[in-house]
């Protein structure tokens, strides 16, 4: 029974459904005009209801309540569906009740547990996913009550619940209320009251604690150096970054070649340059986003205009050059930039990614452009030529996007996810997991047929509110608040109990009800 319960949770994530904060009036009349007046419907209340319909339905694909007893429930949500549809504002509380009556019923005859019974009570507010973030093989996600939930390989402690064992389904991080959460390679941050914290590996100071003796399975405070609370994280592959909303950016984590964007950085960490700490990247300009990846970042300024730090090896800083060297706390070093150069061309960006050795950036006209490696067709130009991109190339296909994620892990064969404006998801690059949760498309090399797609190919019948992708998996939240993920699955980074790889968007099991 147990299994049962656990798959009906994965499809309808609404275990944690519940009454919240309900007014002690819904309607009234406004008393200077005499004009009816209603209080507006919490901002899930549909996606809430039709979650509850599902969980009624796979309760009878599951066999645990026949088509007899599912119908009458089904008529009482249909008919508060339409009324909500109709009327904009919640029915009488007695509606609600009336139905959750019934429900028990089926508990008392023991036909449903207590725990089933709770996945399909009708509420009209219920807990539920706001944020995801991917690392190398590790995903975790933010719930409406600000609690975060992480599941996948943890040989760094990265899923921050206090022990170094993988997870193949959501274990929620213990004593931690977060209003935002990022991840890449082996680590995770989020904020808390404007303040960063973050767990997982630490041999480069990406912690950002002052230490670089030990890696952390819980969360720890990063010494941030000054008192603006943080707007905007970026995690990547040992580094992160950190904006505050007068648009300032701090860095931390591996500087070997430049990755936190400052040349001052003296620390040192595993031999090489690190930043213990946040260290500013410019006192002479603002930015409006910033991500890092591995060995580098990049960031919008103020202007729109892209800049770029960090490693050249292949490209990624966009500034049209092949080979040159930096400075860094006096040492010279080869092929680098200690602090942010300005891409090439005069194109004006309004978000940026940073992956593994390539990036791309949503213009402001919403068309996407990447540089860099194009290893596994991850510039999305169509071709897997040119190999290395030294300045911008315009993503094939004139679409537009809202949004976009890259990979920060340390393999070049990489992909990206983006989503347009109506909540498409559109993928790209490296495919030899399934990660794109599409077919391959037009990418061959003298002839020998590769795992990607060199151009968008769209996750068919599905719309999204939010993706983030991992080294060879994809997750996402859909528009009824539903967790996915696709690709491989090795570490169990799909979430869904097992190891085994699919190709196409599944379910997450997670019941984000239990208690740490």
């Amino acid at each position: 029974m147990r299994s049962r319960i656990i798959t009906l949770l994965a499809i309808v994530l609404t275990t944690a459904c519940g009454e919240l904060n309900d007014p002690a009036s819904i309607t009234g009349v406004d008393g200077l005009s005499g004009v009816k007046t209603t209080k507006p419907l919490p901002a899930m209340t549909m996606s809430c209801l039709q979650q509850t319909r599902a969980a009624v339905m796979t309760l009878l694909f599951d066999g645990v309540l026949t088509e007899a007893e599912v119908n009458p429930l089904l008529n009482r949500l249909d008919v508060v569906i339409r009324q909500v549809e109709r009327d904009h504002e919640r029915p009488a509380s007695n509606v609600a009740d009336s139905y959750n009556y019934e429900v028990q019923k089926y508990v008392e005859s023991g036909r449903l547990t207590a725990e089933q019974a709770s996945t399909i009570m009708m509420s009209f507010e219920c807990i539920a996913p706001v944020a995801i973030a991917a690392g190398e093989s590790h995903n975790c996600v933010l719930l409406s009550d600000n609690s975060v939930w992480c599941w996948g390989s943890n040989s760094n402690g990265q899923l921050g619940i206090g022990s170094t064992s993988n997870s193949s389904v959501p274990v929620r991080v213990a004593g931690l209320s977060a209003q935002k959460l990022e991840a890449g390679g082996f680590n995770t941050c989020v904020l808390t009251s404007g303040q960063p914290w973050c767990w997982g590996r630490n041999e480069w100071g990406q912690l950002g604690n002052g230490s670089m003796a030990a890696n952390s399975t819980t969360p720890i405070a990063v010494s941030w150096p000054i008192s603006d609370a943080v707007e905007q994280l970026s995690v990547g592959w040992a580094l992160a970054c950190a904006r505050v909303a007068n648009g300032e950016t701090y860095c931390w984590g591996q500087n070997s070649s430049g990755g936190v964007g400052s040349p001052a950085t003296t620390d040192m960490c595993s031999g090489q340059f690190c930043a213990r700490t946040p260290v500013r990247i410019s006192t002479t300009r603002t930015y409006t986003d910033v991500d890092v990846g591995i060995q580098g970042g990049c960031a919008i300024g103020s202007d729109g205009l892209a800049y770029c730090w960090g490693s050249r090896s292949f490209g990624a800083l966009g500034d049209g050059v092949q080979v040159a060297r930096c400075t860094i706390a006096g040492v010279l070093r080869s092929q680098c930039a200690s602090e942010p150069t300005l891409v090439a061309g005069d194109n004006h960006f309004k978000k940026i990614q940073f992956g593994a050795q390539y990036v791309c950036a949503i213009r402001a006209d919403d068309q996407a452009m990447c540089w860099g490696s194009n290893d596994g067709g991850e510039l999305g130009v169509g071709s897997l030529q040119p190999g290395n991109a030294f300045s911008p190339l315009s993503v094939v296909g004139e679409q537009t996007f809202a949004s976009l994620s890259a990979v920060d892990g340390i393999e070049l064969t990489a992909h990206v996810c983006g989503l347009n404006a109506a909540g498409d998801a559109l993928c790209w690059g490296w495919n030899k997991d399934g990660q794109l949760g599409a077919a391959n498309k037009d990418c061959a090399f003298n002839g020998v047929a590769s795992p990607c797609a060199t151009s968008p190919q769209a996750v068919s019948g599905l719309k999204f509110k939010q993706v983030a992708v991992g080294r060879g998996h994809s997750c996402g939240i859909t528009a009824d608040n539903r967790v996915l993920c696709w690709g491989a699955n090795a570490m169990g980074q799909l979430g869904d109990g097992s190891t085994s790889p699919h190709g196409a968007p599944a379910p997450v099991v997670a019941s984000w009800s239990d208690t740490p």
